[in-house]
Formats: structure tokens, sequence, C-alpha cells
């Protein structure tokens, strides 16, 4: 019985790896395609957010807080 269930024990392990081995392989082969694919038809960038630029926006910053303090 002992060994009986050592045995379907070992095959279950075995079985899980090589999935688990088998999955990695398919995701990593998966990465190498979608690189592939970008290199040759690379997506359009998105375009820029409105606004200033990212500059300095202290002065707005400043409006909000002392609107905050005025309630």
């Amino acid at each position: 019985m002992v060994a009986t269930g050592l045995i379907i024990t070992v095959i279950g392990i075995a079985v899980v790896f090589a999935f688990l081995f088998i999955m990695v392989q398919v995701i990593d082969i998966t990465g190498r395609i979608i690189q592939m694919v970008e290199k040759r038809w690379p997506q359009a960038q998105p375009p820029a957010a409105p606004g200033n630029g990212g500059g300095n926006n202290n002065e707005e910053i400043a409006a909000v807080i002392a609107a905050i303090h005025a309630l």
C-alpha cells in the first residue's frame, strides 16, 4: 500500500513539474514572439497629455493650499 502511494505521489509531482516547465517555456516563447513583432511593427506612441509640459506649477499648488485653508 505504501509503495503504491509513493508511486502515485511521484507521478503526480512529475506531472505538475512537467506542466510548470512547459508553461514557463510557452510564456518565454510568447514573449520572444511579441518582441519580434514589436520590432517589425512598432505601436504608435500615445499622444502627450495636455498641460504645461510638466513644468513648475508651484503657483497652482499654492492657490489650492490657500483655498483649502480658507475653508
